[in-house]
């Protein structure tokens, strides 16, 4: 990993939350400890050939030496409540390039006109911020890099807007949109589920004798394909395991249904 030294850089203080609301972002508590671990098993490896030819890596872009580049903003549990996520930004200064004076971030999160400035961690190539975010929604954002503004390097999700501009995205905890899957995506779902899955196809087995397991192939196929085991994606005998879990007093409470166990997506399936 190439060393770099640390350049004069602003810090972004925390601003107070009022109590009882959290109507503006807060700068989560996350130190560069914890940033290092993420960094570190994914990003920190030495130039190399690519690792993979997806995830928006056209050109033989950096990204693409990265492990599970995905994972990229960070997002974990935050203190602040169930409701709340912690999003860790990282930027990772390109090899043999110059480190920039200030890297900060515009995102929906707050107001656009108003970037999340990220702090340099010591000798390293990251500069990170974490702030406080509400779960359950889509944010997009970009990369201000000493001014210049650039979609995030790391993450290749992207979202594009109805003027043809193209934001980094990400997205917290618990998010669905029932625009996540058309009807022809979860037609196309369904029968993965059932028929690959299962490992009913000429090259799955192939796959099976490639993999050189200890086991046979004939043995792995009619473990997968035992009669009691369904594939589906439509949520079965969930009663059945709520009732367990209230009478070992894993619950409290039943669900009327379990539909309220299941986004709105999977409530039209025919489930138990």
């Amino acid at each position: 990993m190439t060393g770099v030294s640390a350049p004069s850089v602003d810090v972004v203080a925390a601003r107070p939350i009022a109590a009882g609301s959290l109507n503006v972002p807060e700068l989560a508590s996350r130190d560069d400890l914890y940033v290092l671990n993420h960094c570190t098993k994914y990003l920190a490896r030495d130039p190399q050939p690519p690792r993979h030819d997806f995830l928006n890596t056209d050109g033989g872009h950096a990204r693409a030496t990265y492990a599970d580049c995905w994972r990229f903003p960070v997002v974990d549990a935050s203190a602040t409540g169930p409701d709340w996520n912690d999003v860790t930004f990282v930027y990772r200064v390109p090899d043999g390039g110059p480190v920039p004076q200030r890297v900060a971030v515009v995102s929906t999160i707050d107001r656009l006109h108003e970037p999340l400035v990220l702090r340099h961690l010591g000798d390293t190539p990251f500069f990170a911020a974490s702030v406080v975010t509400p779960r359950m929604r889509r944010y997009r954002y970009r990369v201000l890099v000493d001014g210049r503004a650039e979609l995030d390097s790391i993450n290749p999700q992207t979202e594009t807007l109805v003027t043809g501009e193209v934001w980094s995205s990400f997205f917290t905890w618990s998010y669905n949109q029932p625009i996540t899957f058309e009807r022809w995506e979860f037609v196309i779902l369904d029968r993965l589920t059932r028929h690959i899955l299962p490992f009913n196809t000429e090259a799955a087995e192939n796959y099976l004798r490639l993999s050189k397991d200890k086991d046979t192939v004939q043995n792995i196929l009619a473990m997968l394909n035992d009669p009691l085991i369904v594939y589906t994606t439509t949520p079965q005998n969930v009663s059945k395991y709520v009732d367990f879990m209230l009478k070992t007093g894993a619950i409290k409470a039943k669900p009327d249904s379990w539909k309220d166990l299941f986004f709105p997506n999977v409530h039209g399936l025919p489930g138990s």
